[in-house]
């Protein structure tokens, strides 16, 4: 195990003897959580460079109601920049209080909610995004609706198990929560899920019909 600290350009180094090693950095608070570089292979004589990655975060909290009241049942929350259009975050919003806290990089943020029967939700008031800025917190409370529909998303015979790098087809559908019956022409959204619009992160292809 070995520790140093960057120094005003961000920059480090070490001197290992040959051997594979995983490489961490990691900054609190304010910060994304450790960055991570595994399976580093340093050869005797040679010089490896590694890059991590570390972004600014502020924090984001609030409450989701339900028709105005409060919560009674747990809620999904998912975060998404409202510039690259993905998706950086979930959160779940607990049974007993519908609190919840997200520690998030720094940027604007869509929140999108729903429980069974309800949503999608939106941030009460008149704003329609959160802005995050570095070591800041702000409030964005949630309001959920009976929407009476609920979404189901699977693959083809609930497969999960899938070899790197081979292509996955989902079946999303939308169904009335009284009689369970299909919804047509429902709009629907795709969201990635994670840091794709990151530095060093790996780019997603796609289709849909």
């Amino acid at each position: 195990f070995n520790n140093t600290w960057t120094n005003s350009a961000g920059e480090f180094s070490f001197e290992l003897s040959p051997a594979t090693y995983h490489s961490l950095a990691d900054k609190c608070p304010n910060y994304t959580s450790p960055c991570v570089k595994k399976f580093v292979r340093v050869e005797a004589g040679s010089t490896v460079s590694v890059n991590l990655y570390l972004w600014p975060t502020g924090r984001i909290n609030g409450t989701v109601v339900y028709d105005g009241n409060p919560s009674d049942m747990g809620a999904d929350l998912l975060f998404v920049n409202s510039t690259s259009g993905n998706a950086v975050a979930r959160k779940y919003a607990p049974v007993w209080n519908g609190s919840y806290t997200l520690d998030a990089p720094v940027g604007n943020y869509y929140i999108l909610a729903s429980s069974w029967g309800y949503g999608p939700g939106r941030i009460t008031g008149e704003v329609s995004s959160v802005s995050v800025s570095q070591g800041e917190q702000v409030t964005a409370n949630i309001e959920l609706r009976n929407s009476g529909m609920d979404i189901w998303v699977h693959t083809p015979g609930w497969k999960w198990t899938y070899m790197p790098g081979s292509s996955i087809t989902y079946i999303v559908e939308a169904r009335n929560t009284t009689t369970w019956e299909p919804i047509s022409n429902a709009s629907v959204n795709l969201y990635f899920y994670g840091p794709v619009d990151w530095p060093g992160s790996e780019p997603f292809a796609y289709s849909s019909n």
